[in-house]
């Protein structure tokens, strides 16, 4: 009967054994599998921010050349402002003299008319 209850005993833990070897190789499966699943993840990521990148750096670059075109062309109209108002300056003091000769020369002018019509009357 000691021998019977032994092997029993034997069995028991000999079947609770190969549950416990066939959960540990389970969760073993499981951790390879989840560590595959996160090295994929990790390429994955891995890609998307290298493709992210680059579509930044195009972007940036991009926008780089806009901006340094529009700085140009903002330059240029500033240069183009300031000659421009400098011209509108010299012609101001340009015309301010030849309206002075021209009011001049029209009252000499009226003045040779009133003197050349007093000569007539005469």
């Amino acid at each position: 009967a000691k021998t019977s209850l032994f092997n029993q005993s034997r069995e028991k833990e000999r079947f609770e054994l190969s549950t416990l070897n066939d959960k540990f190789a389970d969760y073993v499966e499981k951790v390879r599998y989840l560590e595959a699943q996160n090295k994929k993840i990790q390429m994955d990521a891995n890609l998307l921010t290298e493709k992210e990148q680059e579509n930044c750096q195009k972007i940036k670059s991009k926008y780089e050349t806009e901006i340094a075109q529009l700085r140009q062309t903002a330059e240029k109209l500033f240069k183009d402002k300031n000659s421009t108002f400098s011209t509108a300056q010299e012609t101001q003091n340009t015309i301010v003299p030849l309206k002075q000769r021209l009011n001049q020369t029209f009252r000499e002018c009226d003045s040779s008319k009133y003197d050349t019509e007093k000569v007539e009357r005469q």
